[in-house]
């Protein structure tokens, strides 16, 4: 996990405030633009009158902002897309004999697909038996 430093405001007086420190992915979008745009005030609050915050360095900021929450929308869009993909594939598998491999990737099983279970973005095969398969672990279906 790496750390991320958010940016300083410096004050007319030349003292820096407002510095924190985020683990990335552990904070949401949301929090970090709500945190850029308190940022992005208290700096227009404590510019220097006579040498006010340059209006390019602040409309690429704010571009930038809006391009980060732009790839973070297309990726959850791909991340939902990739699953209904899977859960499409896993459900034309029921009723039908597969052949997968165990959990360490090394025994091949085969049993009978009898449902798809969805918990978020993870995707399993409920076997026959009771037990559960990823669907990257099946090798053929019969």
């Amino acid at each position: 996990m790496t750390f991320t430093p958010l940016p300083t405001v410096t004050n007319s007086d030349g003292s820096q405030t407002i510095t924190q420190t985020t683990k990335v992915g552990e904070t949401d979008f949301a929090q970090q633009k709500d945190m850029f745009l308190k940022m992005l005030v208290a700096q227009l609050q404590n510019q220097d009158p006579s040498s006010p915050m340059d209006q390019k360095d602040m409309m690429a900021q704010m571009s930038q902002m809006t391009s980060v929450e732009q790839l973070t929308n297309i990726a959850s869009t791909m991340t939902s897309l990739q699953t209904n993909a899977t859960v499409s594939q896993s459900v034309a598998m029921i009723g039908h004999t597969v052949d997968y491999l165990d959990s360490n990737g090394a025994v091949v099983h085969d049993g009978t697909v009898q449902s798809v279970a969805l918990a978020g973005h993870s995707v399993n095969l409920v076997m026959a038996d009771g037990s559960t398969v990823a669907p990257g672990n099946v090798v053929m279906v019969k």
